[in-house]
């Protein structure tokens, strides 16, 4: 999506995802202080929802630019966590929405 929306990604999704080209990339919660991007998009996965709140809760969390800005936006994660030309439009509307309303 970073290409094809010309968008430019946060340091730490560049070395852990894009770099490596990884699709799915777990955070520990040392790295979460890391996460510089001014907005996030944010899946939560069934049977995960403990694990976000305890996220979200966190003061790491919240000390995010993306916190901070209001800019966290959470989508839904069967359409996220998969592929193909109909998922990857999808997906790029949810973005646009947020971006370019």
């Amino acid at each position: 999506m970073y290409n094809e929306l010309k968008l430019k990604p946060s340091k730490l999704v560049q070395e852990l995802v894009l770099d490596k080209e990884e699709k799915v990339v777990n955070l520990s919660m040392e790295m979460i202080p890391q996460l510089d991007a001014d907005h996030i998009f944010l899946t939560v996965d069934t049977g995960a929802e403990e694990q976000a709140k305890e996220l979200l809760e966190s003061s790491l969390w919240k000390n995010l630019p993306a916190v901070k800005n209001t800019n966290v936006h959470q989508v839904n994660f069967e359409r996220w966590m998969k592929s193909g030309p109909i998922a990857d439009s999808s997906k790029i509307d949810d973005v646009l929405a947020v971006l370019a309303p």
